[in-house]
């Protein structure tokens, strides 16, 4: 989600080519973006806000700096000379804020770059499911035997773990889907592990929603991933 902010972002900083006035709820408003507390502080570790609350990203003002180079160079007929180069260098150094230092001292490497690095660590998570832990958990939990969760299942559980919720929803959702009245009339015939990987279940037992304004605060949330976490 983090790096689905950024994108979105970038696009609306470039194609403004100025500061833009946003904020944590703009982002669920304008982009139907909702991060967890966890995920606005690293989506913040890339923004610079100025003075008048606007945000701005440093790689943002560098490329429109170098296209408008470019297209000065151009009307000029050539490249400036070295030594011009290095004094752009220096006054840029010289005006820009300690937040826009800072930030350039803690990011060596572009915040795309490093997103791609967090993605790659959230998917390596995605892969560690244990599903035989979560069937038995599913099946324990309803008091029917279910044999196997087939393969297009799995791909739903791993969707919507990308998709941002977590290990602890789902089997949040498990544990509070058996206690409803319906399902226990019905003795838990619905309750399939298949059931279980929709969004829309989640959404509803777990009392959570990622697409949606409510989600609780994560220090009030359980922090154990359950046991079919590995």
């Amino acid at each position: 989600m983090v790096r689905y902010a950024i994108r979105e972002l970038f696009d609306l900083m470039y194609k403004e080519g100025k500061p833009v006035l946003m904020n944590r709820e703009y982002l669920i408003d304008d982009f139907n973006i909702n991060l967890s507390d966890e995920e606005y502080k690293k989506l913040i570790e890339f923004i610079v806000v100025d003075s008048d609350g606007k945000w701005w990203m440093d790689s943002i003002r560098k490329r429109l700096t170098k296209s408008e180079a470019a297209r000065e160079n151009g009307k000029l007929g050539g490249r400036p000379k070295i030594v011009e180069k290095i004094d752009d260098k220096k006054d840029t150094e010289l005006n820009q804020k300690p937040s826009e230092k800072t930030q350039q001292e803690n990011l060596k490497n572009p915040p795309l770059e490093i997103e791609r690095e967090i993605e790659s660590k959230k998917e390596k998570e995605i892969n560690t499911i244990d599903f035989a832990s979560l069937l038995s958990f599913i099946s324990k939990s309803t008091g029917r035997n279910f044999k196997t969760i087939n393969e297009t299942v799995k791909k739903k559980f791993k969707a919507r773990l990308r998709e941002g919720y977590s290990k602890d929803d789902i089997r949040s959702a498990v544990k509070n889907a058996v206690k409803n009245d319906y399902h226990i009339e019905n003795k838990f015939q619905y309750l399939t592990p298949e059931f279980f990987s929709r969004a829309e279940t989640i959404d509803k037992y777990s009392g959570i929603s990622v697409h949606g304004k409510e989600k609780p605060d994560k220090s009030q949330k359980q922090v154990a991933l359950g046991p079919w976490a590995v």
